[in-house]
């Protein structure tokens, strides 16, 4: 394995530990941002990195594509939709929160549901 130079996890001392975060989401079909996952805001105060995996299937719908907006440890973000009935994932550095919006164009359905998983990865001591 080559020399990692933007991580520590092949630092003597270090090991990658391993987390899976995964739920069930029904949030209602009104266009705002809900967070399904945030790390805490220390984590990253002592220097930490990681890395995850965020996994959105989208189950029943607002008639509409669902938005996932993944926000790093920097707040920039990564956006991606999701269409009824299919499962996207995305892989980033320095994860932070994940959060759905579901539409609210259509006013047949009230709501939103679907799962997520987040695999995520970090070096500790």
């Amino acid at each position: 394995m080559g020399n990692c130079t933007t991580c520590h996890f092949d630092k003597p001392g270090h090991s990658l530990v391993s987390d899976d975060f995964c739920g069930n989401f029904l949030v209602p079909c009104d266009g705002e941002m809900h967070i399904l996952w945030q790390l805490d805001p220390s984590f990253f105060a002592g220097g930490a990195q990681s890395a995850g995996t965020v996994s959105i299937y989208y189950g029943h719908s607002c008639d509409e594509d669902l938005t996932v907006i993944i926000t790093r440890e920097d707040f920039t973000t990564e956006q991606f939709q999701v269409s009824n009935g299919n499962t996207r994932s995305l892989t980033v550095l320095n994860l932070n929160s994940v959060a759905i919006v579901c539409p609210n164009q259509n006013q047949n359905r009230n709501r939103c549901e679907g799962k997520y998983c987040i695999d995520l990865h970090y070096a500790v001591e």
